[in-house]
């Protein structure tokens, strides 16, 4: 029992440093509460599991960056940041799974853009999502000035499982 106590302990320190790590958006702007992993130039990329988490689960999940994402399971389950973005259009996608028909969507907003319902054909596998009554996977976004953004993922079906989120400016 104590070397479970201990392992326990030892498990949450090694998070809340891995979750204290400096991030950095796009030419080094800063991302609050949002840990950046490497990324090809002109892409943000943001890992849930390191994302302000409301209501949800971090779990192992094979495939992942990381070796890790957020289970949303609950109405009010919700994972939030704000991201340093450059002026521009960017392509932002979501990458997550679902289990079946019933457990593939969640809703995306960023900025003040709308609520959008993002779902995936991943069954057991990591896939880009897409939009409800959109095929790409991906959505388009502009940002008009060089600054923060919030992002905000929120429950919309049970045993959804989200990796990151891709945000790719274009040229």
């Amino acid at each position: 029992m104590r070397t479970m106590i201990l392992f326990l302990v030892a498990a949450c320190a090694v998070g809340l440093l891995v979750s204290c790590e400096k991030a950095e958006g796009p030419e080094g702007g800063p991302a609050k509460g949002a840990p950046v992993v490497a990324a090809k130039p002109g892409e943000t990329v943001l890992e849930a599991e390191t994302l302000t988490l409301s209501g949800c689960k971090v779990a192992a999940l094979k495939g992942a960056s990381g070796g890790k994402a957020v289970l949303m399971m609950a109405e009010g389950d919700q994972v939030t940041a704000t991201v340093a973005l450059k002026k521009g259009a960017y392509k932002v996608v979501l990458v997550m799974q679902g289990e079946s028909d019933e457990e593939d969507a969640v809703y995306l907003t960023v900025g003040a853009g709308e609520k959008r319902r993002m779902w995936t054909s991943g069954r057991g596998a990591l896939a880009d999502a897409v939009q409800m009554g959109d095929e790409q996977p991906f959505i388009e976004l502009k940002i008009d000035k060089d600054g923060p953004v919030e992002v905000k993922l929120e429950f919309a079906e049970k045993n959804v499982q989200v990796d990151r989120i891709v945000f790719a400016l274009q040229d």
